[in-house]
């Protein structure tokens, strides 16, 4: 395997996300309720807290290697910065965490059809995906189908 990824300062940065994001899952599905005498096994927070210490491990990998490379030297500049900010990129990553971060605060308190049909909505227009008509269609069949699928075939209350 190629030690040299090319992109240490890159590696560094999304091995940080990843370690921290994998810690805060672990903790959030060691905290989930549990059912019966079964303990962790019996808990909706299994399956979460596996891949969530599977993508820890990947991500200890991946920091080890930015390390050795020395990835966490930014060699950050104003320009560099200034470029990084007006890129399309950055204002599409910003858009969608925005929307994540609402659909979030929303959900609970909106019901589930209509927020995930909404947020669905917003991310296909805000990526000019399809005509407004199948856009509104493919929002609001995907999220009965998912809320009728837990809710009433698997039994699995959503909020």
């Amino acid at each position: 395997m190629n030690e040299n990824s090319g992109m240490p300062r890159g590696d560094f940065v999304v091995s940080v996300i990843l370690v921290v994001f994998s810690v805060w899952v672990i903790h959030m599905s060691l905290t989930m309720r549990r059912f019966g005498e079964l303990g962790l096994a019996a808990s909706p927070g299994l399956s979460p807290l596996v891949f969530a210490a599977l993508l820890l491990i990947c991500g200890l990998i991946l920091l080890r290697r930015s390390l050795a490379q020395r990835g966490y030297r930014m060699g950050l500049s104003s320009r560099k910065s200034a470029a990084f900010l007006r890129a399309m990129e950055t204002r599409h990553f910003v858009v969608v965490l925005a929307s994540i971060v609402i659909y979030y605060l929303f959900l609970g308190v909106v019901h589930f059809v209509i927020i995930s049909a909404v947020y669905v909505f917003f991310i296909i227009w805000y990526f000019k995906g399809v005509a407004w008509w199948k856009n509104l269609l493919i929002s609001v069949l995907s999220g009965t189908i998912i809320w009728f699928s837990f809710d009433q075939v698997f039994l699995i209350p959503l909020p």
